[in-house]
């Protein structure tokens, strides 16, 4: 199995956060799912954008 490149990692990344951002609306959460939702896409989003890969900020 060949892994992925850095950059499709980086373009994975921030595609999950738009999932976790998105998944309240599109699965109708609610309540404390819908928190846990948005506080995971901040963090993975934080996580990704301090990052040492190709599309990290730093």
């Amino acid at each position: 199995m060949k892994p992925i490149s850095p950059v499709i990692h980086g373009i994975i990344d921030y595609a999950t956060v738009g999932l976790f951002l998105a998944a309240p609306s599109l699965l109708g959460f609610g309540g404390t799912a819908a928190l846990l939702s948005y506080l995971l896409a901040g963090v993975h989003l934080l996580m990704t954008v301090l990052s040492n890969m190709p599309r990290g900020l730093l």
